[in-house]
């Protein structure tokens, strides 16, 4: 764990996005257009981003991802009767436990390399301070965020699937009290990463756009009839942006396809979008602010 917690600096971070890239173009069935590149989009403060290095024409396909590839509960090797207990608990605590599995195998994990792109540590605001969160004393979007609910719901539920199976999550404590406050604070990175990166995958395969999965609670269930949710490699490889969104995740019987919506030139960033997230939101989910969701901002008077 502590190799994947390592900040990524200089050549390291060239040399696990190779990685990655490698890891996805060698995986079986696995589709990358050679008009793309993840490159290191720090300096502009985004990351990694997909970039087109070749003109891309609408309802162009820069990148395929086979069903098995998506990191869900039913395509890890989790056995089924670990998350049996979770069965009436909704899509994401399964996929929380199933997260901190794949996480925890390290290298011998099929999606290590992916996990070595994905963020461990996160601005949202699940993990601000009491000082910081009171600058945002007025929005409502601090009612939103409840730690403290997501934490009180994880020891009822996957807490306790977790403790009954050490070999399978070791933590380096030895009491239930301090593998249980250890295991909650690793619960947090699948939480945000599945707020902040992961796609609804329909159950009936009827619609055809898997839409980002965060809620309007923070890791909060909704219903059983919620779509399933999974972690999809390269496809949250693609910043956002609510005005230059131009490419939209599609999904077919065996695949999950990335399309180009409109003419991409060469340079440009292939970029996702939120769909209409005020900013309070955006904060809270993806832990920072855009002026080109302005738009979406909403306002609310306290009677």
């Amino acid at each position: 764990m502590e190799e994947a917690l390592s900040p990524q600096v200089g050549p390291q971070f060239d040399q696990t996005t190779a990685s990655f890239v490698e890891w996805f173009t060698s995986a079986d069935g696995t589709r990358l257009s050679s008009k793309i590149e993840l490159k290191d989009l720090r300096e502009e403060n985004a990351g990694r981003g997909l970039v087109a290095i070749n003109a891309i024409a609408e309802d162009e396909e820069p990148f395929a991802v086979p069903r098995p590839l998506v990191l869900m509960s039913t395509t890890s090797s989790i056995p089924p009767t670990i998350l049996a207990p979770l069965a009436d608990t909704g899509t994401w605590p399964p996929l929380i436990v199933t997260i901190i599995y794949e996480y925890l195998r390290r290298q011998e994990s099929p999606w290590h390399p992916y996990f070595r792109v994905l963020p461990t540590a996160f601005d949202t605001l699940m993990f601000w301070n009491d000082a910081e969160l009171a600058e945002l004393q007025a929005s409502a979007v601090v009612d939103k965020i409840g730690k403290a609910q997501a934490e009180a719901t994880w020891k009822e539920t996957i807490i306790p699937v977790m403790l009954a199976h050490p070999e399978l999550f070791p933590v380096f404590v030895v009491s239930d009290t301090e593998r249980t406050a250890e295991l909650i604070m690793l619960a947090h990175m699948p939480g945000s990463l599945i707020m902040a990166y992961a796609f609804d995958i329909d159950r009936d395969d009827e619609q055809d756009g898997p839409r980002n999965a965060g809620s309007d609670d923070e890791f909060e269930e909704d219903d059983e009839e919620e779509p399933l949710q999974g972690m999809v490699p390269f496809a949250d490889m693609l910043n956002a942006d609510a005005d230059k969104g131009n490419a939209r995740l599609f999904q077919e019987d065996d695949y999950l396809i990335m399309k180009s919506t409109k003419t991409t030139a060469a340079g440009e960033q292939i970029f996702n979008d939120y769909g209409p997230l005020p900013r309070s939101d955006l904060l809270r989910m993806y832990g920072y602010v855009t002026d080109n969701y302005a738009k979406y901002d909403v306002g609310g008077i306290i009677a």
